[in-house]
């Protein structure tokens, strides 16, 4: 099911109902249901697209998604704990230390692995790391790639695919300092008027700010309640104090 949430004229002029489409996007939970959350939407001009699509998911799941994945060889002298059992000197760890603090630094807002090794200095630190376990400086690569996959998990990176170039790129996800303000914004943007004076849903919360994590916004939300920034009119719905 589609749900066209609100006016946008770029979507009624580019696609119309009925009309068969591809999308890219993001699987999320909506109310307890799945719903994709979509990025990219075009109309598809190959009547056999959908065909080929569940063929496709059909031969990836057999061979691919259903098998488990073992991490390759090559790859595990990046995540073998120390002798001494220190995790710190771990240069996986050291890695994802350095790509964090860089990122909050600088708060880039879209990179690639390509901008972060531009970077002289952070490319020395890593290969630092990198010679620290006896690897050569051409390893940085994996390395890096590996320690944003890493961040990727702790939420604070996220991952994007650009069709213009055919190359994927990051985007650093700000604090919850940060968000705060953002989701203040958000409510009042929403409550100012008549229509929706009586408070905003978090679902609706969580859409509008779908740049970052649903987990995160929610969990934002609750201790925006705790510190008195916002106060909940009924379970799921907030006004601003």
């Amino acid at each position: 099911m589609c749900i066209h949430w609100r006016n946008n004229k770029e979507i009624d002029n580019l696609v119309k109902l009925g009309q068969l489409v591809s999308v890219i996007g993001r699987v999320s939970n909506y109310r307890g249901m799945i719903q994709i959350r979509i990025y990219k939407i075009y109309p598809e001009m190959n009547p056999n697209a959908e065909t080929f699509h569940m063929a496709t998911v059909n031969h990836l799941w057999k061979e691919v998604y259903s098998k488990p994945f073992n991490l390759p060889k090559q790859f595990m002298e990046y995540i073998t704990p120390t002798s001494d059992g220190d995790t710190k000197k771990n240069p996986l760890n050291s890695a994802v230390t350095l790509l964090h603090d860089w990122l909050n630094k600088h708060r880039v807002n879209q990179f690639t692995v390509q901008t972060l090794l531009a970077d002289e200095a952070l490319r020395e630190q890593l290969a630092v790391s990198c010679a620290a376990q006896g690897q050569s400086s051409g390893g940085i690569k994996s390395l890096v790639a590996m320690a944003l996959q890493e961040l990727i998990k702790e939420e604070k990176v996220l991952l994007e695919h650009n069709l213009e170039t055919g190359q994927n790129q990051y985007k650093f996800l700000i604090s919850e300092r940060d968000l705060m303000p953002e989701i203040l914004s958000c409510i009042e943007r929403y409550t100012s008027g008549y229509f929706m004076s009586g408070g905003l849903h978090r679902d609706r919360i969580a859409l509008e700010l779908k740049h970052f994590p649903r987990k995160r916004v929610l969990g934002c939300l609750d201790k925006m309640v705790d510190n008195s920034s916002l106060y909940q009119v009924d379970t799921n719905t907030y006004k601003i104090t």
